[in-house]
């Protein structure tokens, strides 16, 4: 009796909709549906703009394409079809994703809900109408870990079969189905708008980045704010920026907080919290809000970033330079030519090695070298708009983080 009740339980989502009871069922995916391989698309066919869609991995990188395919790269038309001996799926909605390859691993999957073909490094789960609502298929189908499905061997694949064998668990109830579908749809819908306004955003400062500063040899910007025409002045890196170092003497019974730094310009991070007498390495320098941490191993990759208030007074290991400014270049302001392509390349000109993933920096060589700057007036103005403009990306970024963890937190608690 305890085994049947908990079986029951084990059908029942822990949150549902009001008005739905019964236990949701196993179903194989062979039976609410079918699975299909794609099949060879030579070169020589490709490239055509009008037609059946005939997509490949790639076509899930598209803008507009996040979570349903909604234009190709390339289309065919009736008489390639006919002539290649072709049979496009006409039995949509269903799912697209990989099936070899290294795509495989990212377990990606679209909404396909006209007819299409598909290469053969993809593969497509049709849905039978009558057994699903397609929202809630979709939601459902995209938390499948097909990456339990790769067969052993050198290169990841699966086949239709394995789709079709894997178990789920659905409300057989399309109207329960519907209501669930439709309220990650909308879910889904708000995600989207916050990446996409994310994405813009940072489109938008990247390209301010590179019209707002001299291009390399010259010494005035694409645009500017009104009222500033001087051209910039050329100054060597040592002239405005110092290299300070704040020695710490770690004590064994004391907690600190380390930083690091990632890469890709994701700037500064807290790493951990540590009593001395855990931390092998002794030589840290401490850091204060404003200053400028450069990694030497890894900036040309991005690895700096300006210290935030809430991370002052924390500590760095010595591959770190601690940078400060001078009256002729707030530290904020460096923190933006840091950013920009020319200081990226200075930086790399500026390293040694024989691998681009271990170059050292040299730090005399780079303090050596030439960078032009406006009045302070005119960088407190950059300095304000890039700070909104950071501002708002922080913003839509913290909104998109809590309409991702609702999500997950939904996806745990309303299917079984």
């Amino acid at each position: 009796m305890a085994d049947q009740r908990k079986c029951e339980n084990d059908s029942v989502p822990a949150l549902r909709f009001e008005g739905f009871s019964d236990p949701w069922e196993q179903r194989r995916l062979g039976e609410l549906g079918s699975a299909r391989s794609g099949v060879g698309f030579p070169n020589a066919e490709q490239g055509g703009g009008e037609g059946t869609p005939f997509y490949k991995v790639s076509d899930m990188n598209l803008e507009g394409n996040e979570l349903q395919l909604r234009q190709a790269n390339n289309y065919v038309t009736d008489e390639q079809i006919e002539r290649k001996r072709w049979k496009p799926i006409n039995e949509v909605p269903a799912m697209f994703f990989a099936k070899v390859g290294a795509a495989v691993l990212l377990n990606r999957k679209r909404l396909v809900d006209e007819p299409f073909l598909l290469d053969n490094n993809t593969m497509a789960y049709s849905f039978d109408r009558q057994l699903w609502d397609v929202a809630f298929g979709r939601i459902l189908f995209d938390g499948l870990d097909l990456t339990s499905l790769v067969q052993v061997g050198a290169l990841p694949s699966y086949n239709a079969s394995d789709v079709e064998s894997m178990e789920v668990t659905i409300p057989l109830r399309i109207e329960e189905q519907s209501r669930i579908g439709l309220f990650f749809q909308k879910l889904d819908s708000l995600i989207t708008l916050h990446q996409r306004k994310v994405d813009k955003l940072k489109t938008v400062k990247q390209s301010l980045l590179e019209k707002m500063f001299p291009r390399e040899g010259e010494n005035v910007p694409e645009i500017r704010f009104e009222g500033f025409t001087d051209p910039w002045e050329q100054r060597k890196v040592h002239e405005v920026l110092s290299i300070v170092v704040r020695s710490v003497d770690l004590k064994d019974d004391e907690e600190y907080q380390l930083i690091t730094v990632k890469r890709r310009n994701e700037g500064i991070v807290q790493r951990t919290r540590a009593v001395g007498k855990d931390i092998l390495v002794k030589n840290y320098q401490e850091i204060l809000a404003g200053d400028f941490v450069i990694s030497k191993r890894q900036l040309v990759h991005g690895g700096n970033g300006l210290v935030p208030e809430h991370l002052a007074r924390s500590i760095v290991s010595n591959e770190y330079l601690v940078i400060v400014g001078n009256k002729d270049i707030s530290t904020n302001f460096w923190a933006l030519i840091s950013r920009t392509a020319g200081m990226y390349r200075q930086y790399f000109l500026s390293s040694f090695g024989v691998d681009i993933e271990k170059l050292v920096f040299d730090v005399d060589d780079w303090r050596k070298r030439l960078i032009v700057l406006p009045q302070i007036e005119e960088q407190r103005q950059m300095e304000s708009l890039f700070a909104k403009l950071d501002s708002l990306i922080t913003l839509h970024q913290r909104e998109l983080e809590i309409l991702k963890n609702l999500k997950q937190a939904c996806l745990e608690k309303m299917f079984v």
